[in-house]
């Protein structure tokens, strides 16, 4: 599609052939240095159309960049269990680390229905109501929430669900680098060794989580990205995360947490990437 762009001026495109107008400045947004030679051409095809190459007008390019020297990477900063059915779950006393005016905390979850249909119906980290990216499974299940906390070293992690669950758990990421709480993409899996190719764009960082039952589940371990904690290893539900910061572009990055002697309600996995 054609690029939006505007004049820094209060006419129109048509006035810019104003001989009385030698010099133009044009603005225009792209997302990647490959959209902004595409709208860095059509600004100058439209100065072309109005003549303004024959008059010797000088023309200032401003393509503001969104995203543009920025890196998004994540950090692994805590977790917690909750070995107990409820319709809520609070965990406490969690670190979120350094406070900052960007900052982005990411809860990863997973626990086991109590109720047939139940469903994780809202997250709030520090008292600040997360976006639900998704959830995957039935039986069990796992989800990944973003929110924008700016403020305090630490606090809680509260789970409403639609029904009741037992055996919750939390991990939390520190996200920085986002202009706002957002995911590029996000993928679930239900295969008995959760697995996503995800579109990896450069300065970018992905986390994943995965819920298992076993007796006991046995991981074998991450592949694409780096395994941050694997709790309760030894028991029949289980629950690990993993994450990677990347600055090269991979377009089908392949990440699996492979598993075995897993049980009938097998795995969930949500995986999750935050791009410039």
């Amino acid at each position: 599609s054609s690029p939006r762009w505007s004049r820094r001026t209060s006419t129109r495109w048509p006035d810019c052939c104003n001989s009385t107008k030698p010099s133009v400045r044009c603005c225009c947004t792209a997302r990647d240095n490959e959209h902004a030679q595409v709208h860095r051409l059509h600004v100058f095809l439209r100065l072309a159309r109005c003549g303004l190459s024959d008059k010797g007008a000088s023309v200032t390019f401003m393509l503001a960049m969104p995203g543009a020297g920025r890196i998004v990477t994540s950090t692994y900063l805590d977790r917690q269990w909750i070995n107990g059915i409820a319709g809520s779950f609070s965990f406490t006393g969690l670190s979120f680390g350094a406070a900052k005016s960007d900052r982005c905390l990411v809860a990863c979850t997973g626990w086991v229905d109590q109720t047939v249909g139940n469903a994780l119906s809202s997250l709030t980290i520090g008292g600040v109501s997360a976006s639900i990216l998704g959830q995957a499974g039935t039986n069990l299940q796992s989800s990944i929430a973003i929110a924008a906390v700016p403020t305090g070293t630490s606090g809680n992690v509260d789970l409403v669900f639609t029904g009741t669950a037992q055996r919750a758990c939390v991990y939390l990421y520190l996200v920085d680098g986002l202009l706002s709480a957002v995911a590029d993409s996000f993928s679930t899996s239900t295969a008995a060794s959760p697995t996503a190719t995800l579109n990896i764009p450069e300065y970018s960082t992905a986390i994943g989580v995965v819920m298992a039952q076993g007796s006991p589940v046995i991981l074998n371990g991450w592949t694409g990205l780096t395994q941050r904690d694997w709790t309760n290893g030894a028991t029949s539900y289980d629950h690990t995360t993993a994450s990677a910061n990347f600055t090269a572009a991979n377009p089908s990055l392949s990440v699996t947490a492979s598993f075995s002697s897993l049980g009938t309600a097998g795995a969930a996995g949500c995986f999750a990437v935050f791009a410039p």
